[in-house]
């Protein structure tokens, strides 16, 4: 039983989204890290959809230092920080939405404010996102939040509620609740087991 494992992601025989299948049929699943230097962009955004992998990194790798991060966050089971995605991921609406959220994720923003912001139906928007990364733009707006609360988390010794408010959270025990969800442990448990 391993907890990390570093693959490629294309190989003979058994590529890395077969891996992943073969992987689901363990009792305990290792923490997926692939590195690739000829899998399309759509592969790294397959393996990592869903929580499917744990991380992706290009061929070649010139930071080593990065890659060991990885390797420790995968051990400790925190997941990636989130990234705005690389420039050619998705259709130009779609990272322009995924650009602003990681813009303003401190702000109070909706699916409607942001469609207005961009000139676009909220409703073609809506169905665009989750068409093109698998995930709807709550639980992208989320996921980013909560990446930067994990940030000030480790980061600062900023109280809790100030840590929501800054991420985008008017209710403190809104986000306590959420992040829990997500980490199996209170903003203030992580926070010391860090």
């Amino acid at each position: 039983a391993y907890d990390v494992l570093v693959t490629d992601l294309v190989m003979p025989g058994l590529d890395g989204l077969g891996l992943l299948d073969a992987l689901d049929a363990l009792p305990r699943r290792p923490r997926v890290l692939f590195l690739s230097g000829q899998a399309t962009l759509a592969d790294a955004v397959a393996a990592l959809r869903e929580g499917r992998s744990f991380d992706f990194f290009e061929k070649p790798l010139r930071d080593m230092d990065a890659l060991a991060r990885a390797i420790e966050r995968a051990l400790r089971q925190e997941p990636p920080p989130p990234a705005p995605p690389a420039e050619d991921a998705f259709g130009p609406p779609v990272r322009a939405v995924l650009a602003m959220l990681h813009a303003h994720y401190g702000e109070p923003l909706t699916l409607a404010k942001v469609a207005d912001a961009l000139g676009y139906n909220a409703s073609y928007l809506s169905d665009l996102v989750a068409k093109e990364t698998g995930r709807p733009f709550s639980q992208w707006l989320t996921a980013i939040r909560l990446g930067a609360a994990r940030t000030r988390l480790h980061d600062t010794d900023m109280p809790i509620g100030e840590v929501a408010s800054a991420c985008g959270f008017a209710d403190p025990g809104y986000f306590a609740r959420l992040f829990q969800q997500a980490d199996g442990l209170s903003p203030l448990a992580w926070r010391k087991a860090r």
